[in-house]
């Protein structure tokens, strides 16, 4: 972002004469955002969360920040805030203000914009110690993509690969039917890109064309967000119930988040194209056949949409970084591993190196544990009043993914699960409308779990409410401190309603 020293207020406020300085604010230009650092700082004597930009030479903070500050008294500003695409950052307002930074009680100016609160290298510098922190982790950070990418050059290249070490195999249900079902009608406005796509997967070779098949599924035409589209054959019409399920679970999050225990940086790694890696046995690929309006093709990488494919590829993924301490992965996004063995590429724009936390299965994880992803907070607290059950159940099982957050969540849902039960009629009331509010405020507040470690002891809590149960496990760490690993909660059926206090605490 450059910063020409002019007043972009018109107010008749004296100005003082001042030399033009230079920054870029990388926050702005990263589309992935992987790169981001927060720290809380204390301003006038409140926390405020901030990320730290080392390439910006001014402190921003958001509108409502300031607010939180009891809105300290503004001046007009002196700078004019353009990122480095040129486009132009409103900048309301400045004010002077008192700051802790990792312990130095120092001063500065903070502009108020409507951008995210970034902390500048204006207010770094202050901090010798902080400033050269940052700018070790960047240089150890640049060091290791650069050596990654120089020794193992095969798995970032650009391009479709495939899996050495393995292929997909399918097991048809005994005296299971062929399902051969037509092409579907595509609008004609899609036409064009349809028959595009399916060009360019027989020329990578993914798809090949044929005359005859006893399996055949329509397709799908998904948007993506580049414009263009992705084929998926619609599996569920017949041949995903002639399949044998593929035994191979998916690891479970509390799985992930204890391997992850105890570190401090965090890469992650994102597989280019994920299933298409994976080629299909010969013998099986007839059943993935896809019916469009070019004719019959049938796949000899693992599409999407199959049954088994999520099982087969996290099984494959398992084997890959089985014996490997600290690395984890759900589908294609691993948390640290080598992949070269295996013929698979990555996709760089989408891999994150030496970061103090990550955005992983809708949660940011860092060395402290792991709390909600604010986007998807923000998802919730954005959704209006619901209108109808269907709405309400969404909502619900949206707080729910984040139940494992709130202590006695049971309480704050009643009313609500209340609409859900069978006859009875839906009508929002003072109360559900109270509730709803209640539930989205809980969410936005400071919410974190610590990571299991299995060296420390736990303590489980349990407790009952008119409403409904609830229970806590909690780790008591050296210092005599507690910090909660996870809640649980749920309401109370009729019947146990009626339990005397004793029996729900029974329950």
């Amino acid at each position: 972002m450059r910063h020409s020293l002019e007043d972009p207020q018109q107010s008749s406020t004296p100005r003082k004469t001042t030399h033009v300085s230079n920054a870029i604010f990388i926050a702005h230009t990263s589309a992935e955002k992987q790169n981001e650092i927060y720290t809380n700082v204390q301003i006038n004597g409140k926390s405020i969360k901030m990320q730290l930009d080392t390439g910006a030479e001014a402190t921003l903070l958001n509108v409502k920040d300031w607010e939180r500050l009891n809105k300290p008294k503004l001046s007009p500003t002196t700078i004019n805030l353009r990122t480095a695409t040129n486009a132009q950052i409103k900048v309301k307002w400045q004010f002077n203000c008192n700051f802790v930074l990792n312990g130095h009680h120092v001063s500065g100016h903070c502009h108020v914009t409507d951008t995210a609160t970034l902390l500048g290298m204006d207010w770094i510098a202050q901090d010798s110690q902080l400033y050269k922190l940052l700018q070790q982790h960047s240089a150890c950070r640049q060091t290791l993509e650069t050596s990654l990418r120089a020794s193992f050059p095969a798995v970032f290249e650009a391009g479709l690969e495939r899996c050495t070490k393995a292929r997909a195999t399918l097991h048809l249900k005994e005296n299971a039917s062929p399902a051969f079902r037509k092409a579907r009608p595509v609008a004609y406005a899609v036409l064009p890109k349809v028959a595009h796509e399916v060009k360019l997967l027989v020329d990578q070779g993914v798809y090949t064309a044929t005359d005859y098949s006893d399996f055949a599924a329509p397709v799908v035409v998904v948007d993506k967000k580049d414009g263009t589209i992705r084929l998926c054959g619609d599996y569920s019409t017949g041949l995903n119930e002639a399949l044998e399920t593929h035994q191979n679970p998916l690891p479970t999050a509390e799985d992930i988040f204890t391997t992850l225990n105890g570190a401090k940086y965090f890469t992650q790694i994102d597989l280019a194209e994920a299933y298409l890696q994976i080629e299909v046995e010969e013998q099986c690929k007839k059943l993935l056949t896809i019916n469009t309006h070019l004719g019959l093709f049938y796949p000899n990488r693992l599409p999407f949409g199959v049954k088994t494919a999520p099982a087969i590829f996290q099984q494959i993924i398992d084997t890959m970084i089985s014996g490997l301490e600290g690395v984890t992965a759900y589908m294609d996004d691993l948390v640290i591993c080598g992949i070269e063995e295996f013929g698979l590429r990555v996709k760089p724009a989408k891999c994150s190196f030496l970061q103090p936390e990550i955005k992983f299965l809708g949660f940011i994880i860092s060395q402290h544990g792991r709390r909600p992803d604010p986007a998807k907070i923000a998802a919730i607290d954005q959704m209006p009043a619901p209108t109808d059950i269907s709405q309400l159940l969404s909502f619900l099982g949206m707080v729910q993914f984040y139940g494992s957050f709130v202590k006695d969540l049971q309480n704050f849902r009643g009313s609500l699960e209340t609409l859900t039960k069978k006859d009875i009629i839906f009508q929002w009331t003072k109360n559900c409308q109270s509730a709803f509010d209640n539930i989205k405020s809980v969410l936005k507040s400071k919410l974190l779990l610590t990571h299991y470690d299995p060296r420390l002891p736990i303590i489980v809590a349990a407790d009952a409410s008119n409403y409904g149960i609830g229970a806590v496990i909690t780790h008591r760490f050296p210092d005599g401190s507690e910090k909660a690993i996870f809640h649980a909660s749920r309401t109370l059926t009729a019947a146990q309603k009626g339990y005397s206090q004793i029996e729900k605490e029974a329950l």
